[in-house]
């Protein structure tokens, strides 16, 4: 299903232009020429959201990086949440020291 509103493709050319045809997080410059190497990634992942703030200009490289990260603290959220209903109380210290652990070891990556 695509989610995304029919005049996407205008929307998309207007971020990328917006940032002068340059990726947002490393700044490499692609130009008018090379600007189907630039992606616009939603922040909240919501499709339909079009607000500006919720839009960003990244290179192909930048915008896997994003997800891929997205994706992992997605997974560790879910699996906290998991684990803070399944454990009592007095054991939560301990768990949230154990996800601080995973978050920082995912962040060296």
């Amino acid at each position: 299903m695509n989610d995304y509103p029919k005049n996407w493709k205008e929307i998309s050319f207007r971020i990328k232009q917006q940032n002068n045809f340059t990726c947002e997080r490393c700044k490499t410059f692609y130009g008018l020429i090379n600007s189907s190497a630039l992606h616009v990634h939603h922040f909240d992942n919501n499709k339909a959201n079009i607000e500006d703030w919720n839009l960003a200009c990244l290179c192909h490289k930048c915008h896997t990086e994003v997800q891929n990260y997205t994706r992992l603290e997605d997974d560790l959220m879910q699996t906290k949440f998991l684990f803070f209903k399944l454990c009592e109380p007095a054991e939560w210290e301990k768990l949230i020291i154990t996800f601080v652990k995973l978050i920082e070891k995912a962040n060296k990556r």
